[in-house]
């Protein structure tokens, strides 16, 4: 399954409706026990594999922020976004080439860009949300607002939470929240707005390659319990 992120910056399910999971508890209590007790044991065990394998800011990935903000989406715009990205990394070597840089240095980069896009995106994301020139929306996604909208509070679990837009306002509500995403910087914000306002937040930074266990437990555990799924926020 590939993830991408929307304009705010928090990853999504391509396929799904706004981002956004929730679902229809069955009536059978026990089932539902049994799947929320699987649920945050799978959750804790994930957070143990996978939170020490998330990449923070790192000295030698600094050129990629202003390869993905300017240089990539300049080079496409010009070409009608028609390129492959070994044609973006040819015309990327020729501008460096051009600027004097080492051809040590070039092909250190052209490597990186090849074999770590992960860790370059999971250290872009923490750059973006460190800079105070980003442009993304603070506000919880409305969709989800409807969705919860009289609900009694459960658990959630926000994959991808970027900088914890949805996970503090379910947070807000009374919801249990289990909150999730590689970039370190977003789950740092994520963390000190839910002390300054008094919330309880379970996060980690957990390296994209790992979400693969939070989405195969999203879809063994609440099937066996009747939540229905279309994204990336569960609730249940």
């Amino acid at each position: 399954m590939s993830l991408k992120r929307d304009d705010a910056g928090t990853l999504v399910n391509p396929g799904s409706i706004g981002g956004i999971t929730r679902g229809r508890v069955d009536s059978n209590t026990s089932a539902l026990r049994s799947a929320r007790g699987a649920a945050m044991l799978a959750l804790l065990f994930a957070t143990l594999l996978c939170s020490e394998r998330a990449f923070g800011q790192k000295p030698q990935y600094e050129f990629y922020y202003e390869y993905r903000t300017v240089f990539s989406a300049k080079v496409q715009e010009e070409n009608h976004w028609s390129l492959t990205n070994e044609q973006v990394f040819e015309r990327y070597a020729a501008r460096l080439k051009s600027d004097g840089i080492a051809e040590s240095e070039i092909a250190r980069r052209l490597r990186l860009l090849r074999t770590e896009h992960d860790a370059l995106e999971t250290d872009y994301y923490s750059r973006y949300y460190l800079d105070s020139n980003s442009n993304f929306s603070h506000a919880p996604n409305r969709f989800l607002m409807q969705m919860v909208k009289g609900r009694q509070p459960g658990v959630a679990l926000d994959y991808g939470m970027g900088q914890g837009r949805n996970s503090i306002y379910l947070a807000s509500l009374g919801w249990q929240v289990w909150g999730f995403d590689p970039a370190e910087a977003g789950v740092a914000i994520a963390r000190k707005q839910a002390k300054d306002l008094g919330l309880t937040l379970n996060t980690s930074p957990v390296a994209t390659q790992c979400f693969i266990c939070l989405i195969l437990l999203r879809s063994n555990s609440m099937r066996s319990c009747g939540i229905s799924r279309t994204g990336k926020v569960a609730v249940w």
